[in-house]
């Protein structure tokens, strides 16, 4: 008749391995191994701490848990692709410049032959011109003589005068060009030239 295996033994070697699966089931990611040991008066355990030297018989090793797989973002639809981008901010307007100040004075200029012109700035220009073209010839040093052939540098005579004198003479002449172009007298492209530089010259400093 075959003896059984004494009653603490049989019940180490179970409780021991209940030990055991509830160990492996409830670890967490990072378990610790679990140790089944075998003691010298033949009690097979299971301990989450090392078994003393030689009883030892196996080191069971819970499986690593399951990587956790990212999901891949969401491809827009249709709809949201087809959905209306947000209407662009309009950026502010840029600060309105103020005018600069129409000039309150102008300068008349007389050149050698008696024709006048308008300037803004006192800048008289200088002429080249032979003596018999003068009126006056210029006064000659002492014991000094000119041929008839001779040329002489004169300057222009400007004095200031009102801004109004010289936009209105800027529209008198504004006007005598346009007249000449719709009758086609002249040099069109002449014409238009001195058209074009009166009316910049009116509209910077003329009022409206």
């Amino acid at each position: 008749m075959a003896t059984s295996q004494p009653r603490n033994k049989r019940y180490g070697l179970a409780s021991g391995l209940a030990l055991a699966l509830w160990l492996v089931a409830a670890a967490p990611a990072t378990a610790q191994v679990v140790y089944k040991c075998k003691a010298a008066n033949g009690v097979t355990s299971y301990q989450e701490t090392p078994c003393k030297r030689g009883e030892l018989i196996k080191r069971i090793v819970p499986d690593p848990p399951p990587k956790v797989v990212p999901k891949p973002a969401k491809e827009p639809t249709a709809a949201s692709a087809d959905s209306p981008s947000p209407a662009p901010t309009n950026p502010p307007p840029p600060p309105s410049r103020s005018a600069a100040p129409r000039p309150t004075v102008a300068y008349r200029c007389t050149r050698y032959d008696g024709s006048r012109y308008y300037s803004a700035s006192l800048n008289p220009k200088r002429h080249n011109v032979p003596l018999y073209a003068l009126d006056q010839p210029p006064p000659l040093p002492p014991g000094g003589t000119l041929s008839p052939e001779a040329r002489v540098w004169v300057e222009d005579e400007c004095e200031e005068v009102p801004n109004s004198e010289a936009c209105a003479h800027y529209r008198e002449q504004l006007a005598f060009v346009n007249a000449q172009i719709r009758r086609g007298a002249g040099d069109a492209n002449k014409l238009e030239r001195e058209r074009k530089r009166l009316s910049a010259i009116r509209g910077s400093r003329c009022p409206n």
